[in-house]
């Protein structure tokens, strides 16, 4: 009884908890009130961290996106396992103005391209990618002809939860441990 206990426990504990998904992204909301662990690349932009409500879609800061006759690049470098999926997702609000674009780069794919998305209400996008280097550059691309800013919040990359092969296998050994201890002859007793 007591090791049918333990493996149905050893059961429950691996397949009902979640997986162990850590965020790839550092700083995804922006919550140090700057762009910690992002590299900007402002050609003419005026990509900001800030506090305004207009920029934030969750906790105090969001990023706005700026673009002013040219190009802005938002982007990290995600250490990533060739042949892996990965679940990318954030919120983004449109342009503050027409005649702006924004691309959203996983290496070199294109997961999306917004042109003249003006501002309305936030919207979550998520993607599911396979990496295809260890190193996959997650990069945010902003440019236009006038004055405008995309609001950007709450990035994250998580690697898709696959149970491990060696976990399904010790699994499958244990449910057949203890169906065997359950199926074991029982001394036969006589009645007289």
């Amino acid at each position: 009884m007591t090791i049918r206990l333990s493996v149905l426990t050893a059961a429950i504990l691996l397949f009902a908890a979640p997986g162990a998904r850590a965020d790839l992204v550092t700083n995804g909301g922006f919550e140090t009130g700057d762009f910690s662990g992002w590299q900007v690349d402002n050609i003419h932009g005026t990509t900001f961290v800030s506090a305004y409500s207009g920029y934030v879609h969750s906790g105090t800061y969001g990023a706005s996106l700026g673009v002013e006759r040219g190009d802005n690049v938002l982007s990290q470098q995600l250490a990533t396992i060739v042949g892996d999926s990965y679940n990318i997702t954030f919120y983004l609000r449109g342009s503050t103005s027409p005649s702006t674009e924004l691309k959203v780069f996983f290496g070199t794919d294109v997961l999306l391209d917004l042109v003249d998305s003006t501002q309305g209400d936030w919207t979550k996008y998520s993607f599911d990618e396979v990496a295809t280097s260890a190193s996959t550059l997650l990069a945010f691309n902003t440019n236009g002809t006038s004055f405008g800013a995309f609001a950007l919040d709450d990035v994250s990359v998580v690697p898709d939860a696959v149970p491990e092969p060696a976990s399904l296998v010790l699994f499958g050994s244990g449910l057949l441990a203890a169906s065997g201890f359950r199926w074991r002859k029982r001394p036969k007793v006589v009645r007289r």
